[in-house]
């Protein structure tokens, strides 16, 4: 056996194992591969995971921290008079437990010590140990905690509505997964009906060209079948282009999947009409809009909660703070930590201080920022909030009656496409008796074409609605939207 023959039979092997292999693409599929292998799914995670940073950071605000500082200090400096006498060596430390309370109360408790001497040896070794508690209290801007309560609802309200939003979103993904998928059923319907048609119009040009030779038919009629031909290869080769594009779309969407390795169900289509069918009739029973199908019901209420907790903080933006300080403290000195310690347990050398801290904010330019803060705030938020109300009802009240006109419009191409059918064979009994010329042939061939044609393209939008009306009623109750 030559080496060419050789290299032919291992091409025609290969091919032929790359066909046996190829796994078939269904709706089911596609929804497999995308909740294992999308990329957008990645970026939409990195969306939910900015709103739960910044929630995190906010309990990290009120969350317990412990302190320390140790310092030391020495100086070679001579003192300039004998009343102010160099203070060197000098050591100081503390350590202390920190914390803020959601009342507008922050908290303080810790210990502390020290060990200074005198360069002209006054004192040596004066050593201070002993214990602080601090507290302060916000006696007016953030009055019992009603900024941090409130921070603390508007950040739980946007974690929420983020966890909402990315399961929303991560749904929309797949839906839009889900229509490529029907798109190229149809294109690969489309291909498998052009290709039938391509075949048709290949006999009937080897048989007029057959008649030709006989002096049955002319030159004309060879050409119109030859016409015929290049039409059915045109709308081939532009469905094949847009059944690339398809797998083009699901090669950038998933990591692995590779187009060359799949085939699509030409059957599927029929296969899921009966539940598309059964969503359609279960969306139309709705006289009005379905809200429990729908997490956007539940984003626009925690979008109320996030919008009224943001006015009342960005209300108080120009308000005077007015803080209450108290510290207690008790110590010990002696001329070492050990003996300041023992002074510490035997003595009681107990203090305390209070103070009040007011800061007044002048002018007009706080008032300014707060009204600004404010329309940002109930802007922002209101229109959100609107847009998802609106989508909400202009979504089903539009749906309802385009899956309407969809669905009488596909009963109406299937019968069209019946008749033309039928039109089209008593057609071909005539030109066989030579009652009419192959024009006539060749124009009801097309009407049925474009009529198989539309009747694909119908199925194909009703699917691509319904799926349009899940992506905001995402909870909709009915089997094709419960995968």
């Amino acid at each position: 056996m030559s080496l060419v023959k050789i290299t032919n039979f291992l091409a025609v092997f290969l091919f032929l194992g790359a066909i046996s292999e190829a796994q078939v693409l269904t709706e089911k599929k596609v929804i497999e591969l995308h909740r294992a292998q999308s990329l957008q799914n990645q970026s939409l995670l990195a969306q939910k995971s900015a709103a739960d940073l910044s929630s995190n950071l906010l309990d990290e605000s009120f969350s317990a921290r412990l302190e320390g500082q140790v310092n030391y200090a020495h100086s070679g400096e001579k003192p300039t008079n004998a009343f102010q006498p160099v203070i060197s060596p000098a050591e100081d430390w503390t350590l202390s437990v920190e914390k803020r309370l959601r009342r507008g109360v922050g908290l303080s408790a810790g210990v502390f010590g020290s060990k200074t001497s005198a360069s002209d040896n006054s004192f040596t070794e004066a050593t201070q140990v002993g214990a602080r508690a601090q507290v302060s209290l916000d006696l007016w801007k953030n009055f019992l905690g009603r900024i941090d309560q409130n921070q603390t609802l508007s950040q739980e309200s946007q974690k929420k509505r983020a966890e909402l939003e990315y399961q929303v979103n991560l749904r929309k993904s797949e839906l839009e997964m889900r229509k490529v998928f029907w798109s190229l059923v149809a294109v690969d319907q489309s291909i498998d009906l052009s290709k039938q048609l391509l075949a048709s119009a290949n006999e009937q040009l080897q048989d007029a060209m057959k008649r030709q030779s006989a002096g049955v038919a002319d030159r004309g009629e060879v050409a119109r079948y030859r016409s015929q031909v290049d039409s059915r290869n045109s709308s081939l080769l532009l469905f094949q282009y847009e059944r690339a594009l398809f797998l083009q779309a699901f090669e950038k969407s998933w990591k692995d999947f590779q187009s060359a390795g799949w085939t699509v169900d030409l059957k599927e289509s029929d296969t899921q009409l009966p539940r598309v069918q059964q969503c359609i009739a279960a969306i139309s029973s709705h006289a009005g809009t379905p809200l429990e199908g729908s997490s956007f019901d539940e984003m626009v209420q925690l979008m109320n909660d996030e919008l009224s907790a943001e006015l009342k903080i960005a209300e108080t933006h120009s308000d005077l703070d007015v803080q209450l300080l108290a510290q207690a403290q008790t110590s010990g000195v002696s001329d070492s930590y050990s003996k300041a310690r023992r002074d510490l347990s035997e003595e009681n050398r107990a203090g305390y201080g209070v103070g009040l801290l007011v800061t007044v904010p002048l002018g007009s330019s706080s008032k300014e920022s707060e009204k600004s803060l404010l329309a940002v705030k109930k802007n922002s938020l209101q229109a959100q909030k609107s847009s998802l109300q609106k989508e909400l009802d202009s979504t089903h009240s539009t749906m309802v009656k385009a899956l309407e006109l969809l669905s009488l419009g596909l009963k109406n191409q299937i019968q069209n496409s019946q008749n033309l059918r039928v039109n089209y064979q008593e057609v071909q009994r005539k030109f066989q008796q030579g009652r009419i010329p192959v024009s006539n042939v060749i124009f009801e061939q097309d009407a049925l074409f474009q009529s198989q044609l539309q009747e694909i393209s119908f199925k194909k939008q009703l699917a691509h609605a319904v799926l349009d009306y899940f992506q905001v009623f995402d909870q909709f109750k009915c089997s094709w939207n419960q995968q």
